[in-house]
């Protein structure tokens, strides 16, 4: 009997330690930053990418009831145009985000980072890219973007490259968004890599042809003109382009906004669903402030254009 009890022994224990690792295993996701993407704080950028549609569809000229949401004040002089000050708006959101990557990213181990994680704010950054695209500015406001976008997209280029293999992807926490969900490394990374390398190569050609128009417009003006002027006039041609961007991009929107939603949900990322930290409450409360101020300025503006044609038409007396 002795063996046959050491026998039942030995499976049993067996069985107990095989089991171990897939208990672990279904014990997906990870605790999120709600500091820097909570609900409230994705919410307030959301608003932001949607108020930049209405911006450009409506209120092409006047960009003042932006001021609520500047997040980058510093990068702002009282003296550049209203359509400058709207750049650095729209681009103090991205480079907050931006910053809040380059935090996580440097201020803890790489093994101790979630890819997932990182990628989903990157998601977040990439949408603020895409919502800033179509706002004219002033010569310093477009380097400022074009610099954010570069530095985007290195980072990017370093992260698929060399950062997905020392950062933590558990099986359970290493889907991505590609209109479905997909695995994060495999053929995916490899598009990523095919990918941004040509966008990166692009928009450093583009980003030093835009150096050198800013070189001669400093040769031929001066430094304080070059900064204030704009590159593209902001003609009939230039705003119905910007109309047409806005509408391609009410209907990007959704995609945006469902990549990062979708790779919280899916890779289990908890503590980010929910609005209770003042740090989350004030980017939120700014958004909706912008966005109220921009519907004040189409009714304003609305009612201001039927006017006219109303003295117009009517007759004198």
């Amino acid at each position: 009997m002795a063996p046959v009890s050491d026998l039942s022994t030995r499976i049993l224990s067996s069985f107990a330690s095989s089991t171990a690792p897939l208990n672990a295993a279904t014990t997906c996701g990870f605790q999120g930053n709600a500091d820097i993407y909570g609900l409230g704080i994705r919410l307030g950028l959301y608003i932001q990418w949607f108020t930049t549609i209405l911006a450009n569809l409506f209120v092409l000229d006047d960009a003042a009831s932006m001021a609520n949401v500047n997040l980058c004040r510093c990068l702002m002089s009282s003296s550049l145009p209203s359509t400058s000050r709207h750049v650095h708006r729209y681009a103090g959101f991205t480079f907050a985000t931006f910053i809040a990557l380059l935090y996580v990213t440097s201020s803890n181990a790489l093994s101790e980072l979630y890819a997932a994680e990182v990628w989903t704010i990157h998601s977040l950054c990439v949408g603020g890219i895409w919502s800033s695209l179509s706002i004219s500015g002033s010569t310093i406001g477009n380097l400022i973007k074009m610099a954010l976008l570069e530095a985007v997209n290195f980072y990017t280029i370093w992260m698929i490259f060399i950062g997905f293999d020392k950062m933590a992807h558990p099986p359970c926490s290493r889907a991505a968004f590609f209109f479905a969900k997909v695995d994060m490394y495999h053929w995916y990374r490899t598009y990523l890599k095919v990918q941004y390398t040509i966008t990166c190569i692009v928009t450093g050609i583009l980003f030093l042809v835009f150096l050198s128009i800013i070189f001669d417009m400093v040769n031929k003006r001066g430094i304080r003109k070059a900064a204030t002027s704009t590159i593209f006039s902001d003609g009939e041609d230039r705003q119905l382009a910007r109309r047409c961007f806005a509408i391609f991009f009410m209907y990007l929107l959704p995609v945006l906004i469902m990549a990062p939603e979708f790779l919280i949900r899916w890779n289990h990322i908890e503590g980010v669903g929910t609005v209770r930290s003042t740090g989350q409450l004030i980017p939120l409360i700014i958004a909706v402030t912008g966005l109220v101020n921009m519907l004040y300025k189409i009714v304003c503006n609305t009612e201001d254009g039927a006017k006219p044609e109303q003295v117009e038409g009517a007759k004198p007396e």
